[in-house]
């Protein structure tokens, strides 16, 4: 029986050394010439397929990285992931200097190999703090593919850093005494920087469904102050308002958290009430017509908050009550437009 089995050993062995024989030559060949993601993918898939010791497998990724696309790569990094489990170092370690790699569509599982890879290193090293910055800059590269719920360590690290924040908003706005043509200068970057604005939707140092009123109010000063070094002072409220609008729950079960509730009170004004109602009536996003029904059930949820909120957060109150006026006010739109037979 042992014979057997070292027989059948040298046997695989001898495929691979064939395998090997067979597939230098292509690689030596495809790495001599242009060739389509196609071609190149479809080799790489049958070199890996014989590429079954580890270290096959990593010189096949190191001379994809050389000469393939962005998208063909990750591809090939999962298909072995697949085949057999990386750690999360190994695939940390994947991820070095992708940025200098030629970039392309990629195919319809790109995005889900991205989330996939990424998603092992995030529950690996979000407590890691250089390492967590480093997938922080990974989640901005593959924003286009993640969702805001699986961009973990850029909302775990953004949660704490004032900083990180104001320099989104130094990209996107204007400053308070700049000139248009300044402000104009790199569209992509300003694009980019907005798309990841837009993205960025959190309660300031919200942890866990907590919101600390201490370390909240030490979030604030320190931004105010950010905003104020980089001549946008006068966007404090307006920015502000916004991720308000993103608190949790409170523990008596009303919106916004207590903290988030005594911060309104102490920095609200006009611009910030108006900021949080057009965020949380926008992130209703798309919804089927119901005659107005649906409407007039969250005006009430509205103004049911609002009163609760007036004896103690007056002005935290007065969004909620702005966010009941302009349900009702739809929801006698949408019954009108029903009884029109508009849908």
């Amino acid at each position: 029986m042992d014979e057997k089995i070292y027989q059948i050993a040298e046997q695989i062995v001898q495929l691979h050394q064939k395998a090997y024989g067979v597939y230098l030559p292509l690689v030596e060949d495809v790495c001599s010439r242009i060739v389509s993601e196609d071609e190149l993918s479809y080799l790489l898939d049958y070199v890996l397929d014989f590429a079954c010791d580890e270290h096959n497998k990593f010189w096949a990724l190191v001379e994809c990285k050389k000469y393939a696309t962005l998208a063909v790569y990750l591809d090939q990094v999962h298909l072995i992931h697949y085949q057999k489990p990386l750690s999360a170092e190994q695939i940390f370690e994947c991820f070095e200097d992708i940025e200098s790699m030629p970039h392309s569509e990629g195919n319809q599982l790109t995005d889900y190999h991205v989330e996939q890879l990424i998603g092992v290193i995030q529950e690996a090293y979000i407590d890691d703090p250089q390492k967590c910055i480093r997938i922080t800059h990974l989640e901005i590269i593959f924003m286009n593919l993640l969702d805001w719920k699986n961009m973990k360590c850029f909302h775990h690290i953004i949660k704490q850093s004032p900083e990180l924040f104001a320099q989104l908003v130094e990209g996107v706005f204007k400053k308070d005494h700049g000139t248009a043509e300044k402000h104009s200068k790199d569209q992509t970057y300003i694009h980019n920087m907005y798309t990841i604005y837009e993205k960025a939707r959190f309660c300031p140092t919200e942890s866990n469904g907590d919101v600390s009123e201490e370390q909240l109010e030490q979030w604030i000063e320190k931004y105010r102050q950010l905003l104020l070094e980089n001549d946008q002072e006068s966007l404090f409220a307006t920015t502000l308002g916004r991720l308000f609008s993103f608190s949790p729950i409170g523990t008596d079960g009303h919106e916004p958290c207590e903290a988030v509730r005594k911060m309104i009170e102490k920095y609200g004004d006009e611009k910030m009430n108006g900021a949080y109602r057009v965020a949380v009536y926008n992130r209703r996003g798309v919804f089927s017509p119901s005659a107005g029904k649906e409407e007039l059930r969250m005006a009430k949820e509205f103004k049911e908050n609002a009163q609760y909120l007036e004896p103690y957060y007056p002005k935290t109150a007065k969004i909620f009550y702005g966010l009941y006026e302009t349900y009702k006010k739809d929801s006698e739109r949408e019954r009108k437009d029903a009884e029109n037979g508009w849908y």
